[in-house]
Parts: C-alpha cells; structure tokens; sequence
C-alpha cells in the first residue's frame, strides 16, 4: 500500500524487494504499460468515478485477469483514484 506522500509502507517494501530478489516481474512493470498508463493520465487527470484528481492510477475495462491484454488502446482504459480502484477491483 502507498502512503499518501507516494511511498510504500514497510511491509510492502519488503515485500518489492522479495519478489525483485526471486526475479519476479509484474505486468504493471512493463516500461510499455507505464508509458501508456501516464499518457491516458495526462490526457485525462481526474477520477472517472468520483471527479479526484490526487493519487490517480490507469485502470483496465477489461481486466487483465479476465484476459484483458496489458498495452490496449486508451479507449480501453479508464482513469480513477486509488480509493475508487480499490473499490472495485480484488487487487
């Protein structure tokens, strides 16, 4: 979990560090996905859910778990704040 200065909690940095220590990468690490997760934050900085415009995060339409794709058009992204994403997502 994030603080609201950006940083992660201790647990959570441990628990970066593990998975980069047993060369784990995550999809949201793709230097690809981060492009495009900042252009569609850019293009649209604000909470789609609830007008924020703090602490937003790019959120799949079709999540990645559900077969989504990880790099999809920006028509097929969505923008809202962590609050609202944790809302409706199960991570």
């Amino acid at each position: 979990m994030r603080t609201k200065d950006g940083n992660r909690c201790h647990d959570c940095r441990l628990e970066v560090q593990r998975e980069r220590n047993a060369g784990i990468r995550k999809p949201y690490a793709d230097p690809a996905w981060r492009k495009l997760s900042k252009q569609v934050r850019d293009e649209r900085p604000y909470c789609e859910m609830c007008g924020a415009i703090d602490d937003l995060t790019a959120d799949h339409i079709v999540p990645l778990s559900q077969g989504g794709e990880l790099i999809v058009p920006l028509s097929q992204l969505r923008v809202l704040c962590r609050s609202c994403h944790g809302k409706i997502t199960q991570h």
